[in-house]
């Protein structure tokens, strides 16, 4: 009997949090859905991220109401945050297509050549920042915009490996829903993000010598 209601209860937390998840990816695409994609995307971004790591740590919150508590809390400085990122990958964006042509298109010279070459080092470290980009604005929440960037920076360098496993994980797991388009609204974002804080939700706590929990800048 007793086993029965530890399988009754373990499957009630995962399917409670199976749940929660798809809870939270519907109103992240929804929402940013609405905001056409520049209102309100890191913002609802950021919700996100705040949920899914009260989800990791088992802390209860009303997911709807708490989506739009955070998407409020820091509204300008994640729209700061936005624009400062649309210009730093549309810069290296028009540099990676400017070498690539140059480089590879039209037989260009060895300075083509090395120039995409580092174009391409930097849109790589760019893409291990911006895995790290909201989990260094949720612990660091007093960063301006600016020091979540270069602090995100910082992140892929001191973890160089773990970087690269969620981003293995990342295109793995896009690769794999790309073959079932149906689940997309569902668990397309949320799956990926809730293991990155898995993997590294340690490391924070140690960056921020287990400070006030984050929940508590966000609920309280």
């Amino acid at each position: 009997m007793n086993f029965e209601k530890y399988i009754d209860s373990k499957l009630y937390h995962f399917f409670d949090k199976a749940f929660n998840l798809i809870v939270i990816n519907l109103l992240l695409i929804l929402i940013s859905i609405l905001g056409l994609g520049v209102f309100t995307l890191f913002p609802a971004l950021a919700a996100t991220y705040v949920l899914l790591q009260c989800e990791s740590n088992d802390i209860g919150v009303s997911l709807i109401k708490s989506f739009y508590i955070v998407m409020k809390k820091d509204y300008i400085k994640l729209q700061k945050l936005f624009i400062m990122i649309v210009l730093i990958i549309g810069i290296f964006a028009f540099n990676t297509m400017f070498f690539y042509e140059y480089a590879i298109s039209q037989n260009g010279s060895m300075f083509h050549f090395v120039g995409l070459f580092v174009i391409l080092s930097i849109d790589l470290l760019i893409i291990g920042m911006l895995l790290h980009l909201f989990p260094v604005y949720m612990y660091f929440n007093k960063l301006k915009p600016i020091g979540i960037i270069k602090f995100s920076t910082l992140m892929v360098f001191a973890y160089p490996f773990r970087t690269i496993l969620v981003v293995l994980i990342s295109f793995g797991w896009i690769l794999l829903i790309s073959f079932q388009p149906p689940t997309i609204p569902f668990i397309s974002v949320t799956i990926p993000i809730y293991i990155y804080l898995k993997l590294f939700n340690s490391t924070y706590k140690k960056l921020t010598n287990n400070d006030t929990p984050i929940e508590n800048y966000y609920f309280s």
